[in-house]
Parts: C-alpha cells; structure tokens; sequence
C-alpha cells in the first residue's frame, strides 16, 4: 500500500504509544487494529517486524522436510500490511497486561532471540491472549 492511504488511515486517530523509533496510533473505524509509525529515515523496524511475521507464518508450513512450528507464531501480534516505504505498518492491535497477567511465564516461552520482552513490549488481544508487540529490536546473532 501507498504510505499515502496509511496517513488517510490514521490522520485524526488516537496515538496510543510511543517507542524508541516508532510512534503507534489507532486505526480510523477499526478497534482491533494499530498502525506503527516509523520515525527514523531508514525504516528497518517495521521491515524487521513484517519480515518476522512472515517467517512465523512460513514455518507452519512443512517445508523441505522440516518439521512445521504452528506454535510459534501465536506469541506475536500479527502484522496484516506494511506501506511501500516500510515506514508504516499495520497490525493487530494488543491490549497493555494487566496486574494478574502471568508475565513471567509467557516470556518464558519466549524464543531466545527475541530481546525486547519488557512489559511495555508485550501485550494481549481481546480475547486475554497474551502477544508479543514488536520484533523490531529481535538480535538473529544470537539464535
């Protein structure tokens, strides 16, 4: 998509967050959404995120024998588009946790090379799933 259709999308809509790189605003007429602005001249946070996404995404799938991860995947919120420049990108929207949360043990099934797992990086849907937000900072060197 157009960078220009994301601003349509968000032009007037709620900022709910603010990160290091990124700022993150409702989604005009949609509850379940969020679209991540990035604020940096190279892009790379929302490129990383999209790109992880669909990793997850493609290691549900059986491919040259290996064998498939559907797990994986449901730790993190799902991205559905991302604009042309990356510098915008869409994805579902999660929730702050709340006090009862079981933080600790959702990290715990954390992958390894995801380093970002602060509480404000994570988050849960509607429906008191808990997610992880943000790929953005993931460390590949270390897997």
């Amino acid at each position: 998509m157009p960078d220009e259709e994301f601003e349509k999308l968000i032009n007037g809509a709620e900022q709910i967050g603010k990160g290091t790189d990124r700022i993150v605003f409702a989604v005009q007429g949609r509850t379940d959404l969020v679209i991540k602005d990035s604020q940096l001249p190279l892009h790379h946070g929302n490129f990383t995120e999209w790109t992880v996404w669909h990793a997850l995404e493609k290691m549900t799938q059986e491919v040259t024998d290996n064998v498939p991860n559907t797990e994986l995947r449901h730790h993190f919120a799902r991205c559905f588009a991302i604009s042309h420049s990356a510098r915008f990108l869409m994805m579902e929207r999660l929730r702050p946790l709340q006090s009862g949360d079981p933080f600790q043990q959702f990290v715990a099934t954390l992958p390894s090379w995801l380093n970002d797992k602060k509480p404000s990086a994570l988050g849960r849907t509607a429906q008191a799933v808990s997610r992880c937000s943000t790929t953005a900072r993931s460390i590949f060197t270390k897997c």
